[in-house]
């Protein structure tokens, strides 16, 4: 649809209808970003930080709206005032969590 055209997804499951959010970093401290009308179903991080492979996680939403970006706000508080706010995904919600990659990939010649 027209609609799609203009949105803060990535990608949609035409399957479940689920709109997807893809975040990446090819560093080991990322510092991820998200826009002040940021929506999605589902949050996929893709790690590109050790050399011939990627890790693929699904974040649940709860865990990066609820995430503290200062002393007294989380982001979706900063959201709500318009701002992008950022933090470090894999150390503050994947390492932290203990959540595991649903896929590797490694490289091969």
């Amino acid at each position: 649809k027209k609609s799609w055209r203009k949105s803060s997804w990535d990608c949609y499951n035409l399957t479940t209808k689920k709109r997807i959010q893809v975040k990446a970093t090819s560093i080991d401290k990322d510092i991820t970003t998200f826009g002040p009308k940021s929506v999605w179903d589902i949050l996929i991080f893709c790690d590109f930080s050790i050399f011939g492979q990627f890790s693929i996680y699904e974040i649940p939403s709860k865990l990066v709206l609820k995430q503290k970006v200062n002393k007294h706000q989380t982001l979706e508080d900063q959201q709500k005032l318009g701002r992008r706010p950022r933090f470090c995904v894999k150390e503050k919600i994947i390492k932290k969590n203990n959540i595991k990659p649903i896929n590797v990939i490694k490289f091969t010649n």
